[in-house]
């Protein structure tokens, strides 16, 4: 069983507080990917033309691509397709960007979470915002913004 469904699972057998906590959270996952996919690392591996796994976990080490542990696949790595250029196979430079910035506030669904999260400054989500070049210079700032005043 997956780290994530033994939380899930823990959570559900407890308090009636942490199970709607886990009722919330699962939900917001749901909601998340009924706009945006998961790729997988079998799909990632072949997008980037990688083939061996030591590179792939080589990238995500250096903060250059981030996982989400994909519920519905026996807690398998699930990589969310935003990240990534599937016109020519690459992970936007952007996203990397905003990963050095943020990998040390950030984890797993809750940078997911984040990155579709609304920035008034931008009047879009970052996700929103990764598919504009014209705005980068404004995001990076906006992601630097937000770090500082982040109560968490």
């Amino acid at each position: 069983m997956s780290d994530l469904k033994k939380f899930f699972k823990s959570l559900a057998s407890s308090t009636p507080a942490l199970k709607n906590q886990s009722y919330i959270y699962k939900r917001e996952i749901d909601k998340f990917l009924e706009r945006h996919f998961l790729l997988s690392v079998v799909e990632v591996m072949a997008l980037l033309k990688i083939d061996d796994l030591t590179v792939l976990k080589a990238i995500i080490g250096d903060n250059k691509l981030f996982t989400v542990s994909d519920i519905y696949s026996q807690g398998q790595l699930g990589f969310p397709s935003f990240q990534f250029d599937l016109t020519n196979g690459s992970v936007k430079p952007i996203n990397i960007k905003i990963l050095r910035l943020v990998s040390s506030s950030y984890e797993n669904w809750d940078l997911a979470f984040w990155f579709n999260s609304f920035n008034n400054n931008l009047e879009r989500s970052y996700i929103e915002a990764m598919n504009q070049p014209e705005i980068y210079e404004e995001l990076i700032s906006a992601v630097e913004s937000d770090l500082t005043t982040d109560i968490f």
